[in-house]
């Protein structure tokens, strides 16, 4: 390993098999970090990894294995991590409760 890629900051990048997430993944790799880029499918996370030039790390961030299983594998690999950018659920997943307000009688 070249001292340049050392000392290159770690990041972790959840959900970022498209999207904002992908996009997000691009420019930190593009920044010159060393990029997991994590999806819950292998298929299209790696597909997205290749086309970024990032590592796939395949994780389900509603899974608490799946969770203890990557941070290992950053661990062991790395020895640390230096940028998590968890992505928000899409709206689609989201609850949203309405209140609505009645004028005063």
């Amino acid at each position: 390993m070249s001292t340049e890629s050392v000392s290159a900051p770690v990041a972790l990048v959840t959900g970022a098999d498209k999207g904002i997430g992908l996009e997000t993944a691009r420019r930190l790799a593009g920044a010159g970090c060393r990029v997991y880029l994590t999806a819950r499918g292998s298929e299209r996370g790696r597909a997205a990894a290749a086309t970024v030039g990032t590592r796939f790390l395949e994780l389900d961030v509603t899974s608490g294995e799946s969770v203890r299983h990557a941070a290992g594998c950053v661990e062991r690999a790395e020895g640390h991590l230096d940028v998590l950018v968890n992505k928000p659920a899409s709206p689609a997943r989201c609850v949203t409760t309405r209140t609505t307000t009645r004028p005063a009688t």
